[in-house]
């Protein structure tokens, strides 16, 4: 791997043990100092590190220790074998002292920037504040179409893209875009005036200023990854620390350099986009 990306000239250093913390300082401070080429840091370790009848098997992974492997794995960190959910003393106050402090200063510097744009923009700071609650319209399905029962069927990729059009004009926030596949998947917005978000779709347009609303789907082109991080960029940017806009995007996380969007979806567990590959082994 590092031969690799060293020869797409990539800045590349290896940590030979993920317990090194000096290596590990030395090998961040390699991606700070590099200012023209990303870094790609490669870190060996033992996957079950401390559980000693189990390290290095595949059972450190997808198996529980059980009480008596996790009793020599707390003695071979340390740790009161009986102990369990243990929070040293101090934890709670290193917390508060650092991010606490910090977090707290910087969401009531965001919180009044966020009223005074409130009293700037009412109906738009009202949006935000929508799209960031999850909150819809009212009105939003009034145009659903309803579908009778036909023997024929009709494909769901069909159906999906009518519903999505009929959302889409009174759900401004509803915004989309497709790799290169949406003649098939049907997420393109096509609703009346509906056109792609580009550089030109943002200035004074919508009611005298700001966005037109009109113009939402994105076009990343055949470029799986953005895909993939667009998607997992607009579920998880919120500027409150609720959620987002939502997103209509088709994404296709197959190769192996998409593992990193699809993982972020697993593991933040909010939504999973039409996976239309599987990703490799």
């Amino acid at each position: 791997m590092g031969t690799v990306f060293s020869g797409y000239g990539w800045n590349v250093t290896r940590v030979s043990d993920a317990n090194d913390l000096g290596s590990l300082s030395a090998a961040f401070q390699v991606f700070r100092d590099e200012r023209e080429r990303p870094t790609l840091v490669i870190v060996d370790s033992h996957i079950g590190y401390g559980a000693p009848d189990i390290v290095d098997t595949s059972a450190a992974h997808g198996e529980p220790l059980g009480t008596a492997e996790v009793k020599k794995a707390k003695a071979s960190y340390g740790w009161p074998e009986d102990a369990k959910f243990l929070i040293p003393d101090g934890v709670y106050e290193h917390f508060a002292e650092g991010v606490g402090t910090r977090g707290a200063g910087l969401r009531e510097a965001w919180m009044s920037l966020l009223s005074d744009y409130q009293h700037e923009h009412p109906d738009l700071a009202a949006e935000l504040l929508a799209m960031q609650r999850r909150e819809l319209p009212e009105g939003w399905d009034a145009d659903i179409p309803t579908f009778d029962p036909d023997p024929a069927g009709v494909a769901t990729r069909d159906s999906s893209g009518e519903v999505l059009n009929a959302i889409a004009p009174r759900v401004p926030w509803l915004i989309g875009g497709s790799a290169d596949l949406a003649p098939s998947t049907k997420t393109r917005l096509t609703f009346a005036g509906a056109g792609d978000f580009e550089e030109s779709s943002y200035g004074a347009r919508h009611r005298g200023n700001g966005l037109d609303h009109r113009h939402r789907p994105l076009r990343p082109g055949r470029r799986r990854r953005s895909q993939g991080q667009l998607t997992d960029r607009y579920d998880q940017e919120g500027s409150l620390p609720e959620r987002s806009p939502l997103w209509d995007g088709e994404t296709i996380k197959l190769y192996a350099d998409d593992r990193n969007a699809a993982a972020l979806y697993d593991a933040t567990g909010d939504r999973v986009d039409l996976a239309a590959h599987l990703l490799p082994k």
